[in-house]
């Protein structure tokens, strides 16, 4: 069973243009570095450098390269407008990991390593055409020195008749545009707690973010929400874009959703619909479940296998941002361990947890 629930996994890379950096399970909570079970545990450390250049994003030794990144934001300020602005952001310089086995329990530690970037050479690095040939660095250790890596999120809301919300974006956003996602956004430096110590605030913000972008995104009062839990960090092959994913409850109906959303918030005109698919059961989670495949092969990114909407008769093809698709599938790598289906074996610690760069 293990090795089938792995092959899918690198199917669903290979197809769906992500890759998984990070696959939590157990899943991480805001309250505790570790959580576990009686033979599972994993702890979150957050290196945090927000003042030094050491996790900062390194200026192109082309000096054209480099200036292209000012060029990008005047066309886009130039079509965006107001619409487009810059403003500070973490960056993802590194994650890696330890993996120790006994006989009794495996002990696994992710460490990710966070600087500060910003919006504008997010757009201009990661965002700007044939990212990854233009701006990858030849040093062998540090290959993604010279991009942004702006940490982006992605929240799995599941509603309380087992529906996850995926969005369209509006075809007016600077990035995206028109594409399906996951409620999210980005974790933001101005939003930190001064009164904690750095790490401890970096962590708090990077649940609450995903929090605010539900709420604000879907129309949805805080308390109607639960505290998210880390499910892992993927990025897209394309562009190296990384994203955390988190895992959060509403005890909102998809049809309550889908009307606190239409009577208009805060930022719900980023989404121009809403579409829910289905979650499976513990029972339907195995790949030969039909009930699970259509959501499992488009969430995934295995096919282009259209989902048929429990709201409207007929099916839509959801095209789903590529770093999107791989939160869904860390949401079932999750559901697969919570099931035991998925042990914490050598093989699969090596697989789910990977160090980057």
């Amino acid at each position: 069973m293990e090795q089938s629930v792995l092959e899918l996994v690198r199917r669903a890379e290979l197809v769906g243009g992500y890759e998984i950096l990070a696959a939590c399970t157990p899943a991480v909570s805001r309250r505790s570095d570790t959580l576990g079970t009686s033979d599972s545990r994993l702890e979150l450390v957050l290196d945090v450098d927000l003042q030094s250049q050491r996790f900062a994003r390194r200026q192109h030794p082309s000096a054209h390269t480099e200036a292209s990144i000012e060029s990008r934001w005047q066309e886009q300020a130039a079509v965006l407008g107001d619409r487009l602005w810059n403003a500070s952001k973490f960056r993802l310089a590194g994650i890696h990991h330890i993996c120790q086995h006994t006989s009794t329990v495996s002990i696994r530690t992710v460490y990710m390593q966070v600087g500060l970037t910003d919006y504008r050479a997010h757009q201009g690095t990661t965002l700007s055409p044939n990212a990854l040939e233009r701006f990858h660095s030849i040093e062998e250790d540090a290959p993604w020195c010279h991009l942004a890596n702006a940490i982006g999120n992605a929240g799995v809301l599941e509603t309380h008749d087992g529906k996850i919300v995926c969005q369209r974006r509006s075809d007016k956003l600077g990035e995206a545009s028109g594409l399906w996602v996951l409620p999210g956004g980005h974790p933001e430096p101005m939003n930190l707690d001064h009164h904690l110590d750095l790490s401890s605030a970096v962590r708090k913000e990077f649940f609450d973010a995903v929090i605010h972008e539900i709420c604000d995104e879907l129309n949805l009062d805080a308390d109607t929400v639960s505290d998210p839990v880390l499910l892992g960090v993927v990025r897209r092959k394309a562009d190296w874009r990384p994203t955390y994913a988190c895992w959060a409850r509403t005890s909102l109906t998809a049809d309550e959703v889908q009307d606190r959303w239409r009577q208009g918030g805060k930022d719900t005109a980023e989404s121009t619909a809403l579409q829910f698919l289905h979650s499976p059961t513990d029972d339907e989670l195995l790949p030969n479940k039909d009930a699970c495949s259509s959501m499992l092969l488009e969430a995934c990114g295995l096919s282009n296998a259209e989902v048929r909407s429990d709201r409207h008769p007929r099916s839509i093809s959801l095209r789903m941002v590529e770093d999107h698709r791989g939160a869904l599938c860390l949401y079932w790598i999750q559901r697969i361990f919570r099931a035991g289906l998925l042990p914490s074996s050598h093989q699969s610690c090596e697989f789910l947890l990977r160090s980057a760069p």
